[in-house]
């Protein structure tokens, strides 16, 4: 947890091989400890011979301690890999109530403390249950007393399923189980009998921790050989002490990590002058890599891909104000906006999804060049259920219109074609929410899409937009007018669109390895040529960012 709090929440030994992370350093380390480990001399130190019997577990017991064991790895998966995963489960928007990305530091002191710490179980339960049923600071603590007994439990494990046959592979098959199911919660709609979890994440916590506390209790029954040699106990003491002198070391270089990465400075949009802004939206569905882009998808705090709160290294990086959205204890797969602009407020919604999966939106509200600019951003796209589409896309609608007089900017996905009619979602949103398409009351100067094949989720889509001057609006008198083009060299130049994006556009990832700031990728109007620069960025899945700086 430590090394990838300290390597932008990426395990440093297990990454695409052309980021330069430590991988060959990995395989060498690996490769040392077994030549070790094959070439370690026997019998220098014989045994006396165990004299007294040890109580052997049961079956139950060996049931429950594998059930358990399994259970266990499945929750320090999903809790105790990232610091920010508990930040995720908590947080509620702007306002800031609850913990934010530096209080990662906080969970792995946590976790490191907890190597050498007992294992009581009613406050791991506790803690579960104020994590999955309260927000903010509150949830948070709780999801602190998880994580303490989940990783103090651990050692016990280790220990009792040394004594129990076969219960670490009924115990890992039911780890893989359990890491499938905490998926169905969400992407029921794709998976025969999905609906018996749907959106029951708690169901999937509460047996989860439920084998986890049975299995401690049989753990405890189980009575290793006694009278341990004092060369045995002097090394157990020297091990301890030495576990102890290290969890400090590592909890104070997550605190140190934490705090030196933070700016001094508040975010600061690309293009200052101007009244132009742009905003962008890149979705992210499976990861993928063919040399030339590396594209990485998946959901924020679950077990399948948990494990990389890069919105945390994107804020840090590259300087922007972050909203994580609905967290999975929401049942969703999520949303994040990412913005240069102060987010004054922002609310969370969950769009119905009778038949589907359920859709997350985010409705913010940002200080763009001292006026008020919202930003609505959804991820849904039911291409499977048209019923799904029709009642999303009304619902965005319905919010959309209850702010008309604000300008805004939609940075969601719709499966629908441009002129659609109903039930489709094109019409719905154009008009029942008042847009111009993706923009209203605002004048659009630019827009782009990389297309990554047929299915929309996969698209990045950018667009550039003026504020209209104070005490005007932005009305077209026409649908033709709003298609008007004119030449690049009849606009000011920090309106353009960037090269990249013209013709079949470039693919992100393509000679970026030898540019000296990476980061330009990102950002937003006003860059340079050959540069995208965003001062909105909708994420669907946060950590389907990180990988083309």
């Amino acid at each position: 947890m430590v090394l990838k709090h300290v390597n932008s929440s990426t395990n440093p030994f297990w990454c695409v091989a052309a980021e330069g992370r430590w991988s060959v350093l990995g395989m060498v380390i690996s490769a040392a400890a077994v030549a070790e480990l094959a070439t370690r001399p026997g019998g220098g130190f014989p045994i006396a011979p165990v004299t007294r019997e040890f109580i052997r577990a049961t079956a139950a017991q060996q049931v429950a301690i594998g059930m358990g064991f399994g259970s266990l790895v499945h929750l320090i998966h999903t809790f105790a890999t990232d610091g920010g995963t508990i930040i995720s489960w908590t947080w509620t928007g702007f306002p800031v109530t609850g913990p934010t990305h530096p209080a990662a530091c906080l969970v792995i002191a946590v976790a490191c403390a907890a190597c050498v710490a007992p294992a009581w179980w009613p406050i791991g339960v506790i803690g579960a249950v104020v994590l999955y049923r309260y927000p903010d600071w509150i949830g948070f603590v709780g999801g602190l007393a998880l994580v303490w007994y989940l990783v103090a439990a651990l050692p016990g494990y280790l220990r009792a399923v040394s004594l129990c046959p076969g219960a670490i592979g009924w115990g890992l098959l039911l780890y893989c189980v359990l890491g499938v199911v905490s998926v169905v919660t969400t992407a029921y709609a794709f998976v025969p009998f999905g609906n018996l979890v749907r959106e029951r994440t708690d169901l999937v916590l509460g047996f989860s921790m439920a084998w986890v506390v049975a299995g401690n209790l049989a753990a405890g029954m189980v009575r290793m050989p006694q009278g341990l040699l004092e060369r045995s106990n002097r090394r157990i003491r020297r091990v301890k002490m030495w576990t102890g002198v290290t969890a400090v070391l590592l909890g104070l270089a997550a605190f140190a990590t934490s705090y030196s990465e933070l700016s001094t400075e508040a975010p600061k949009p690309y293009a200052e002058t101007g009244r132009v802004f742009s905003g962008g939206i890149w979705t992210g569905q499976s990861e993928t890599h063919d040399g030339a882009h590396q594209g990485y998808g998946g959901g924020r705090g679950r077990a399948a891909r948990v494990g990389s709160d890069l919105t945390r290294v994107i804020a840090e990086e590259l300087g922007y104000y972050v909203d994580l959205g609905p967290g999975p204890n929401k049942h969703t797969w999520g949303a994040a906006l990412l913005s240069k602009y102060p987010i004054v407020n922002s609310t969370h919604h969950l769009l119905p999804s009778p038949h589907g999966e359920l859709a997350p939106a985010i409705h913010a509200t940002l200080d763009v060049y001292g006026e008020r600019i919202d930003v609505f951003v959804s991820h849904n796209g039911q291409e499977e259920d048209a019923l799904d589409r029709e009642l999303q896309t009304t619902e965005i609608a319905r919010l959309l219109r209850a702010t008309e007089e604000v300008p805004t900017v939609f940075l969601g996905y719709l499966v629908t074609h441009p002129g659609d009619q109903r039930p489709w979602p094109y019409q719905i949103l154009m008009e029942d929410g008042r847009m111009n398409d993706i923009e209203m009351g605002l004048w659009r100067v630019a827009f782009a899409r990389v297309n990554e094949g047929d299915i929309s989720d996969t698209e990045l889509q950018v667009g550039k937009f003026v504020l209209p001057q104070p005490g005007a609006t932005a009305v077209y008198e026409s649908n033709e007018e709003m298609y008007w083009h004119v030449g690049e060299d009849d606009i000011p130049k920090v309106w353009r669109m960037p090269a990249m994006f013209r013709d079949e556009g470039v693919r992100l990832g393509v000679g970026l390895q030898d540019q000296e700031d990476r980061s330009s990728v990102w950002g937003t109007t006003g860059g340079a040529e050959g540069q995208t620069q965003l001062d909105l960025l909708d994420v669907r899945v946060a950590n389907a960012l990180r990988q083309v700086l």
